[in-house]
């Protein structure tokens, strides 16, 4: 089966600095991951999930891993087309609705 990729809020951050987007996905229609982030790097943009600061050593540490390469790399893609999509219009935020079933 092959995983659905859905961007259910995205918004785009207008000022200066590397992130670009924050994102929720939502995955298969069972899961939502929110607090995902657009980041411009030196390779172009990525996809980061959710972090969470550490209060033992300070450092910052990923609340979600994907270990399917697939899937990243499909999250991933998905992202950045929706946030060129909404950039390309000057939009800064959009939600889908929940009845809205089609993917990206």
């Amino acid at each position: 089966m092959t995983p659905t990729v859905m961007v259910k809020r995205c918004h785009v951050i207008a000022r200066e600095g590397k992130a670009k987007a924050f994102l929720s996905l939502e995955l298969n229609g069972q899961l939502v991951i929110h607090g995902c982030r657009l980041i411009e790097g030196e390779k172009g943009l990525f996809l980061s999930m959710p972090q969470e600061k550490s209060q033992k050593d300070n450092k910052w540490y990923d609340q979600v891993q994907v270990t399917d390469r697939d899937l990243k790399g499909l999250m991933t893609a998905v992202a950045i087309a929706h946030y060129e999509k909404l950039h390309g219009r000057g939009m800064s935020f959009l939600s889908t609705t929940p009845t809205d079933k089609t993917p990206f």
